[in-house]
């Protein structure tokens, strides 16, 4: 009987203490260039859905990866990618620098620093945002990447990277 009561008990502890994963893809990704000044850094508008089931959920963990691979950059060159959520919805279709500038929070989500020579992917800790959506405190319009060449010129993403970014950048997050 003993040997009951402890295997049930066993059972509830790890019951209770079950966490998940889940990884997204984005559902969307536009690059923004301001037109009118190339010395601006390239804006990255990145929309992913979080799962229903993880609303009111305990977030312990979320990361945003993204292959990048920045040509024609010394190996010495650093380079940071900066998230901002937005605070509305994004217009379809083409969206003007000035325009996102307008709907992005001015307040950072994550960042993250890497040297070119070890810039094949970044990574985003981006856990408060996606607690702030799973609490109901923020909804999920998307967010504003913001990649920046330190101490040099800023970079210009062509905007035919998009799809590509779309394609293999992830959101991974862990729950309970």
């Amino acid at each position: 009987m003993r040997f009951t009561h402890l295997l049930i008990l066993l059972f509830a502890v790890a019951e209770s203490g079950h966490s998940g994963e889940v990884t997204l893809s984005l559902d969307q990704c536009r690059v923004v260039n301001n037109q009118q000044d190339n010395s601006q850094p390239s804006k990255l508008l990145l929309e992913f859905t979080i799962p229903q089931n993880l609303i009111g959920a305990e977030v312990f963990y979320a990361k945003f990866t993204m292959p990048f691979a920045l040509p024609n950059n010394s190996p010495d060159s650093i380079f940071e990618l900066r998230f901002y959520p937005l605070v509305t919805e994004a217009p379809e279709g083409d969206i003007d620098y000035q325009a996102l500038d307008a709907i992005t929070d001015s307040m950072g989500v994550g960042a993250s620093i890497c040297q070119s020579e070890d810039s094949t992917w970044f990574e985003v800790h981006i856990t408060e945002y996606v607690r702030e959506v799973t609490e109901g405190i923020r909804r999920n319009y998307g967010l504003v990447g913001t990649v920046d060449l330190l101490g040099e010129r800023n970079i210009v993403v062509p905007e035919n990277l998009a799809g590509i970014i779309r394609n293999h950048a992830r959101v991974r997050i862990i729950y309970k």
